[in-house]
């Protein structure tokens, strides 16, 4: 039979199974620390504590035999706030102190890169508080709200992709923010769409077949607010080319867009090194004529200085590198 499980203080409880409703007073484990919360993966029940994180072993029957035990599999890092706590197909994500961590209940390992601002969008109790999660079934991706900025709500959501594997300290994370009113304070997944709320009571959905975003303003109704751009900021992941001895040339980078509908301008910028040397590259610019639904330019006129290639479903073209002395790098 199944059992529910609810977490209070620092004492775990279990229902009687079968019931879910039902939790003697006695049906508990206590833990040195007070527990954040509990979630399940594979038949194998986790606790998260504030500094550790636990398997839970042994439950009580109906009739009240049994013990409920927690054994402690990680020490290093609890999870900061219940919400953050994202059940997937393979075990759980979770945030914790220096960054976000994942455990299949046997074992717990750390897959984001360790950066100074994690720890500084989550150095208070209402930041930690504000970290929400949730989970994209269809894409295999874990979202997260967090609080950036010196408001009063989160400003930007953090996505782990799982499409590559869960690699230690380097499953990659992209960002999703705008420069106007962005304050998603819960997130859910339902019909394969990312629905949130945000701290003014709107409930917003993002789907794949707009190109433009809706620009928040609390003073009029929402059929009457404008459109913004939906802006793409891509910074991709460091790439180790060798040695301080052995360095290494890069000349070139390709790229390759499929428009939806839309125009599209992209600036591309190199960094070598982690900010010794960045330069801005030429932008790519490409018009998209005007659809039967209305969408793109109605006139189509080229400028050769200006658009960099022609209309089409897909943009195809590359950069070369500025030959400015920092063609070689380590990184």
């Amino acid at each position: 039979l199944g059992r529910m499980y609810y977490v209070k203080g620092n004492r775990l409880y279990q229902s009687i199974p079968g019931d879910f409703d039902s939790v003697p007073g006695d049906y508990f484990v206590q833990a040195d620390e007070d527990l954040i919360g509990v979630s399940s993966t594979r038949n194998v029940v986790v606790a998260f504590g504030q500094n550790r994180i636990y398997r839970v072993a042994g439950a009580r029957d109906e009739f009240g035999n049994g013990e409920i035990l927690l054994d402690p599999i990680f020490d290093r890092s609890g999870a900061i706030s219940s919400g953050s706590i994202v059940k997937a197909d393979n075990g759980i994500f979770f945030a914790g102190k220096d960054g976000f961590y994942f455990t299949d209940g046997y074992q717990c390992m750390r897959v984001s890169d360790p950066q100074d601002t994690y720890i500084s969008y989550t150095n208070t109790a209402a930041k930690r508080a504000r970290v929400q999660g949730a989970y994209d079934n269809v894409e295999k991706r874990v979202y997260w709200t967090v609080q950036t900025g010196s408001g009063s709500a989160p400003d930007k959501i953090w996505v782990l992709d799982l499409q590559y594997g869960i690699n230690a300290d380097e499953t990659p994370i992209t960002t999703f923010s705008t420069l106007h009113s962005f304050n998603p304070t819960a997130l859910c997944f339902y019909g394969g769409a990312l629905h949130f709320g945000d701290a003014d009571g709107y409930t917003w959905k993002q789907t794949l077949d707009r190109s433009i975003d809706a620009k928040k303003d609390t003073a009029v109704a929402a059929t009457s607010w404008n459109a913004a751009p939906i802006i793409w900021d891509v910074k991709s992941c460091n790439h180790d080319y060798g040695s301080m001895v052995l360095r290494k040339y890069f000349t070139r980078v390709t790229t390759q867009f499929e428009m939806q509908d839309t125009n599209l301008s992209v600036q591309i910028n190199s960094d070598a090194d982690k900010g010794r040397s960045v330069s801005a590259l030429p932008v790519i610019r490409s018009r998209k004529l005007a659809t039967a639904a209305g969408y793109g330019d109605s006139k189509f006129d080229w400028i050769p200085d200006l658009y960099t290639t022609k209309a089409g479903d897909v943009v195809d073209e590359f950069r070369m590198f500025k030959g400015d002395g920092f063609l070689r790098s380590n990184f």
